[in-house]
């Protein structure tokens, strides 16, 4: 509180308090934890002299207004634009920040990057030395790739993938429907039907090179690229799974009755294959030794509780992509060496046409799986998923499919080289597109994450809001229950927070200047007091200094108002023009007022007790456990320092 005049309140009476900046930093503080409250933004400080500038902000300035053309003599009281301030700032700190070595920064590149660096050394590595790791060669991939690898690839997709993901993707019939007519419908009646005879009538490519595209596109989904593919773009795996699995035994049935459709009973091109079929038993077994069993092995895995909360770690996670992501590199390796020593055996103008309508067919093929599943209302992850899946066509099933369906014909080799080229062209191109797909698919995770942060957040201020509003009526209904009890009359929050700028200059007008008494116990005070207060023991001890008690506005508050009227009608009938907070402290802090403790501010708050504590949640509250007890135990303790 401050003195009117110099003769009425003396300043070592009531020494000048800090009102109005604790409350603005109050306000300021409670609009950061209540969505109600708002606060104006904080003036920024702009140098007026030379010694309010280090020498480090000196050169800074220098050295911005030297990058405008600014002249050196720039008034310093004339503060920058902000938006300039802020972006010659970042300059400066980018200038600052010191620049990596060279080395580092194609490391880091090359680690960010490391599976097209490890795509492109393959194929480098399989065109100068191809006998090292064909079928048969050194390495042995037809087992440490194809029979360890893949099974290895699938494990690690049952580790990742829950049972109910699984279950998810074998009842989403709208994606499942959609993947498998672009395997089997769309693909042959694309090639069969309008590719083949424009080639034909063209004369771009062989009758049996034209039959071999039909064999390709007739052909199922691959079973490991496929998957992995779609794990490194982070798509639908279960739904790559499913596919995997179920595409591959459809096309036990599917494909051979698609080449009976399309090029007959003999085998196109001129040969006579006879028809003959697959081995059922054989490619089920297959089929389970190499996906199923696998998938099940590492589902049994997740399924233990610890080892699921192992497989969730990103260190975890981290590995088995790497390990995934090099079973491809590897059957990438292997597909190349292969390719390199077997040689093609066909002109080079009829291999470079070959390539090129390969790479137009594979374009069109995922280029319309991703508009139709856009367009079909697929999540972007069964999107992706859909993508690789529905139009890669698998090497591991065509070439013995072939082999037994056209074994006979003269022209085997050129049946099977569209599936050749075009195996390693799919993963390149796929390779290409994993982290592209991989960010489009996570633009929908992430926008879904930050909704439902949103939302979560909004409900949770929305509920705070109501429990804030509820533990305000609570209290005002307990202050209604002693309502006229005492001769007190009662002054509101609003008015008192109103008239806080003119208490430090002394009233204005016809306001008197005031003090604020806290009339609570010394352990509530030490918790926190109203920003200003003074005590009630320092009050009563300043009183013989006022020339008149009518020259001072008092106002007293406790923790609700109940003790604070009860002392309010002792200094009125003493002559004390007093006042009582209505709703005190708890009133004070859903107004967002501000409360500080030992000069410092705070957001603490006593309540008394567990029946008071209705204040607001943008503070922290405390009460006494046995308030009537400890309040009795105060009062004496009080007394006893007095008459001390």
């Amino acid at each position: 509180m401050h003195r009117a005049s110099t003769r009425v309140l003396p300043r070592r009476v009531f020494p000048r308090p800090r009102t109005e900046r604790i409350e603005r930093r109050g306000r300021a503080s409670g609009a950061a934890r209540r969505p109600a409250t708002s606060a104006s933004p904080r003036e920024p400080r702009v140098p007026t002299n030379r010694r309010d500038r280090s020498p480090r902000s000196s050169m800074a300035i220098a050295r911005r207004r030297a990058t405008r053309g600014e002249p050196r003599a720039a008034s310093a009281s004339t503060p920058a634009p902000v938006n300039d301030d802020a972006s010659d700032d970042a300059s400066d700190a980018t200038a600052a920040r010191p620049n990596k070595p060279v080395l580092a920064r194609v490391l880091a590149f090359a680690a960010d990057n490391y599976f097209v660096f490890g795509l492109l050394t393959s194929i480098a590595l399989a065109s100068v030395a191809p006998h090292i790791g064909c079928t048969g060669g050194p390495l042995r991939p037809e087992l440490t790739v194809n029979a360890i690898g893949v099974r290895a690839m699938f494990l690690i997709a049952g580790m990742n993938l829950p049972t109910s993901e699984l279950a998810r993707a074998a009842t989403n019939a709208r994606a499942n429907l959609f993947v498998q007519f672009f395997i089997f419908g769309f693909a042959g009646v694309v090639v069969a039907r309008v590719l083949a005879p424009a080639l034909l009538a063209l004369d771009l490519l062989t009758p049996a090179l034209v039959d071999g595209l039909i064999v390709l596109a007739c052909l199922p989904t691959t079973i490991g690229s496929g998957v992995a593919l779609t794990s490194a773009a982070e798509g639908s795996v279960s739904l790559a799974v499913f596919h995997a699995v179920f595409g591959n035994l459809a096309g036990i049935v599917a494909t051979p009755a698609l080449l009976f459709l399309y090029l007959g009973g003999g085998g196109g091109g001129g040969g006579g294959g006879g028809g003959a079929g697959v081995n059922l038993a054989d490619a089920v077994a297959k089929l389970c030794s190499v996906v199923l069993a696998p998938v099940v092995a590492g589902a049994c895995v997740r399924a233990v509780p610890r080892a699921a909360a192992a497989l969730t770690g990103a260190g975890v996670k981290r590995a088995l992509r790497r390990v995934s992501d090099g079973v491809i590199l590897a059957i990438v390796y292997n597909t190349f060496c292969n390719t390199f020593r077997d040689g093609f055996g066909v002109p080079p103008s009829q291999f470079a046409s070959l390539t090129a309508v390969l790479f137009a067919l594979l374009a069109l093929y995922k280029t319309t799986v991703f508009v139709a599943g856009n367009a079909a209302g697929l999540s972007r992850k069964d999107v992706v998923a859909a993508t690789f899946m529905a139009s890669q066509k698998t090497l591991a099933f065509g070439l013995p499919l072939v082999k037994t369906m056209f074994g006979t014909s003269p022209n085997l080799a050129w049946l099977c080289l569209p599936t050749l080229v075009y195996h390693p062209m799919q993963l390149m191109v796929g390779s290409a597109l994993v982290p592209v797909l991989r960010r489009w698919g996570n633009e929908e995770t992430e926008a879904a994450a930050a909704a439902e942060t949103t939302t979560e957040t909004t409900t949770k201020s929305a509920e705070t809001a109501a429990e804030d509003a509820r533990k305000e009526a609570e209290m005002y209904r307990l202050c209604d229950a002693f309502e006229g009890k005492f001769d007190a009359p009662d002054i509101s929050v609003a008015q008192l927070k109103s008239e806080l700028p003119f208490m430090r200059r002394g009233g204005k007008g016809n306001l008197k200047p005031f003090v604020i008494v806290d009339v609570r116990t010394e352990q509530e005070r030490a918790v926190s007091m109203i920003a200003g207060a003074v005590t009630k023991s320092k009050f009563e001890a300043n009183q013989r200094a006022l020339d008149s008690r009518e020259d001072v506005k008092v106002i007293a508050y406790c923790t609700i108002g109940y003790r604070s009227a009860q002392y309010v009608e002792k200094l009125r009938k003493d002559g004390y023009d007093a006042y009582n907070l209505r709703g005190s402290i708890l009133a004070w802090t859903h107004a967002g007022g501000a409360l500080e403790t030992r000069g410092e501010e705070t957001r603490r708050v006593h309540t008394f007790g567990k029946t008071w504590d209705l204040a607001s949640s943008a503070y922290d509250t405390t009460y006494f456990k046995k308030p009537m007890l400890s309040f009795v135990t105060s009062y004496i303790s009080e007394k006893f320092k007095k008459r001390k």
